[in-house]
Formats: structure tokens, sequence, C-alpha cells
């Protein structure tokens, strides 16, 4: 607005300047009658909405002061109209007269920018086994371990391992009687204690088929019907031991070869390869919540074995890395020194006794299960132009096993019936029997008495 339009304006109000040549008055008169006559000016401008110019600064005000209804106590009207105090109404305005620009402009407090949403600070739960943030130990129940023989004795041995409310048992052998038994033919562990808890007995791992790791167990599923795990040999001799007995349930017999696992409520129990003097004889790595347990079964460190294949000692090895919680060691004369000669050592002594008694009838005894040194013998005998005879119903059932499953091979016509024995001159025939260690009802022992 010019001076002209001003003061066109204040004489229509009723406003008169003072005539020229009266007495100025004091500055601070004057400040106060320019500061009336700015916000006079903006008065009238604001309430004339046809006015181009108030329209401007209409626009203006609007421009600059938008409303922020994130701001505490600043609602938007409906229709999207901001109210007075979102205007800015209280603040104080400004005229500002320009020679090109002749619109008044307000001068508006700027809009407070809104808040960014804060996030919701996260919840830390802790870990199951974490207490209060720190790390809590879990309750876990005690590994027992339980041998129901075997320990300080020759035969029936017979190992449980208990965690929580799961049991497995590890081989089940049988005892031969001693001299202050008389009248007793087989000793077998006590198994009161699995009969009491049979609901939690998982199965039966069988380390190999000797009668003093697997002779009890017909006896123990008479009592327990349970899964009997062991490798093809041990259960071929194990089923021809069980054709005797009569059982309300058939067995279950699950074979396994080295390097399977088999899981058994908290229990995993892996087979791993050993040398014995009987083939597919196996330790047993048993995992357990608390740590590894390894079990030796029998064996010994054989670097020639009759069928090349070498004890596992790199998978031994591999777990002693990992961390084992106790070793169940064979300890057979482990009181003596040096070491266990390979199993090829005794083709070199057989064919020395047969070269120095060639006129005469040969009689071995060894184990009935060492199917190893069996086949070393019916070889020497094939080549000396002699017949195998077998004795003893061990020695019977373990060959006939073999022979099925391939652990063994018979040429043609070199095994006869013990009935079939006066057919031939003594030089032309070998009898393999049971009793290398003496037991009182072997069929050596029946021979000699």
């Amino acid at each position: 607005m010019t001076e002209k339009e001003l003061d066109a304006l204040l004489e229509r109000l009723g406003v008169k300047e003072p005539e020229k040549g009266a007495a100025k008055p004091k500055k601070a008169k004057e400040a106060r009658a320019r500061k009336e006559k700015e916000n006079l000016a903006f008065s009238i401008a604001e309430s004339n909405p046809t006015s181009k110019k108030s329209k401007n600064v209409n626009q203006s005000k609007q421009k600059q002061a938008k409303p922020n209804p994130t701001e505490k106590g600043e609602k938007a009207e409906k229709g999207g109209k901001p109210t007075k105090k979102a205007m800015g109404e209280s603040a104080s305005p400004k005229a500002v007269s320009g020679e090109n620009k002749g619109a008044a402009s307000v001068k508006a407090p700027a809009p407070t920018a809104p808040k960014a949403p804060t996030a919701p600070a996260k919840k830390t739960v802790p870990a199951p086994h974490k207490k209060g943030g720190k790390t809590a130990k879990l309750k876990k129940d005690k590994l027992r371990v339980v041998s129901l023989g075997g320990l300080e004795e020759v035969g029936k041995n017979i190992t449980l391992l208990e965690y929580g409310n799961d049991i497995i048992v590890v081989d089940c052998g049988m005892g031969f009687p001693d001299e202050d038994m008389p009248g007793v033919d087989l000793v077998i562990p006590d198994f009161s204690y699995l009969e009491a808890n049979r609901d939690r007995v998982r199965g039966v791992l069988l380390t190999h088929g000797h009668e003093d790791h697997i002779g009890g167990v017909p006896y123990l599923l008479k009592a327990l019907s349970v899964p009997v795990y062991g490798t093809p040999l041990t259960l071929g001799i194990l089923k021809r031991k069980l054709e005797e007995f009569r059982f309300e349930k058939a067995p279950k017999l699950r074979a396994v070869a080295a390097g399977d696992t088999v899981y058994l409520g908290d229990f995993a129990v892996e087979f791993i390869h050993v040398n014995h003097s009987i083939a597919d004889s196996c330790a047993l790595a048993i995992y357990t919540p608390v740590g590894t347990v390894v079990h030796s079964g029998d064996f010994k460190l054989d670097v020639s074995p009759i069928d090349g294949k070498m004890m596992d000692v790199t998978r031994l090895g591999q777990i002693g890395n990992d961390g084992v919680k106790l070793l169940l060691c064979e300890s057979t004369n482990a009181e003596r020194s040096g070491y266990t000669p390979s199993e090829k050592t005794v083709g070199s002594s057989l064919e020395h006794i047969f070269l120095t008694h060639k006129k005469k009838r040969l009689v071995i005894a060894t184990f009935s299960s060492n199917v190893h040194r069996v086949q070393q013998i019916i070889d020497a005998s094939a080549r000396h132009g002699r017949r195998v005879a077998v004795l003893g119903r061990s020695m019977v059932n373990v060959i006939g096993a073999a022979r099925e499953l391939g652990y063994m091979d018979v040429p043609d016509g070199a095994l006869i019936d013990v009935s079939e024995i006066k057919r031939f001159r003594p030089e032309e025939i070998t009898l393999v029997t049971t009793g290398s260690q003496g037991e009182p009802m072997s069929a050596l022992h029946r021979m000699a008495f």
C-alpha cells in the first residue's frame, strides 16, 4: 500500500494527519502513531477478502503457518481448516511495504517438525538355560553304569546303562560252573533288576558272538521282549541258539553293520569295527546327554588280520578327540607285557603240527566262535589230504552260520559227520572240538573222561 492510499484510508476513517508546519511530536509519539497505522492497515486488508492485496496476505499466512496436528493442543477443524491457535494468530503481525510489492506479509512461527515415533524397546527374553540373564546349568539326570556280571570273573558279561527313563543292555553272556558247583550246567546273570524295569529297557546290543557275551540272551528274552542288535554273524550264531528255546513272542533281531548308529531313547549307539578271535566284532560308542561312553568289547590290535579288515583305529581316534567321558575296556591279560601276535601266525604253527604228525589223528581244540582259526584248520587239513569232523554243539552251530553268511569258505567234501570217522584211517582225520579252556561240559572234556 502506497502512502497516498494510506492517507485516503485514514481520511475516510476520520483520522487526521497533523498539518504541515505544525510542531512535530516527539519521537516516541511518532513511533506509536506509525505503529497504529501499520496495525490499522493490516486489519483493514484482512477484513476485505475481495481485495487482491489482502488475498495475497491470507495466502502468505496460510502457506507459512500450516497446522501441525502432532503438536500438543493443536487440532484440525473439519474440512482440514486449521484453528486460530494453529495459525499463530497470537503472533505479532508485521507489515512490510515495498515499491514493487505492496502487499503486507506476516512472519508466522516456523512449524514444528513432527517427532518420529519411537520404536518400542525390545523385550529380552532369557533362553531356557539362562536365569536372570546369567547362564544357569540345565538340570540333568545322572548316567548310571551297572555291571550285572563279567567283572572279576571269566564269562557272564553284561553291562547296563541307565539314563532317565531309558535302559540299554550291552552283551548278555553265560559263564561255566566252577568245581564247587556240582550239578550246574551253566551260569547266567541275575536279571531281576531288568525284569522289575522291563518297560524302560530299550534294547540289547551285542559286541560279538562269543558264548560269554551272547550265551545268556535266550534266557533274558524269555523274561523280556526287547529288540536285539548285532552284526550278521553275531545274530546268525544267536539265531541257532534261539531255535532250542520256545518264546511267547518271536525274538526281534536287528542286524547292523560296523559304522551304523542305533537310536534307543536318550542313547545313540555307534558300532565300530574291531579285530578279535571271531569275525564281525565291534566296539560301541554310546552317546548320552552327559557325554560319550566307549565300550571296547573284546579286541586285539591285529595289523594283518585273516580277512584283511583292520580295527577302525581312525574312528576311535576321532571319537577320542571329540571327548570321551568314560571308557569301559577289556582287560584280559592287561597285566602281561608285550602284545598279542597276529592270527596269521597261527597258520605257521598249524603247518608245523601237520608236518610233524603225519601218521596220527589230530584233535585240535579252539573257541567254537573263532571262525578265522577254524578256517585255517580246514585249509591246512585240505592241503594234507585230511577230512575234518566237528565236535561240540556250539562248534557245529557257528560253522553252519558262518558258511551260510559267507564268512567261511569250505572246500567240497572237506567236512564229514562224526559218524563217518570210522570210514577213514587216523592220519586222514582232523577233529576240531570245543573245550580249549577246560570247560567241564565241553566235547574235549567228555572225550578225556
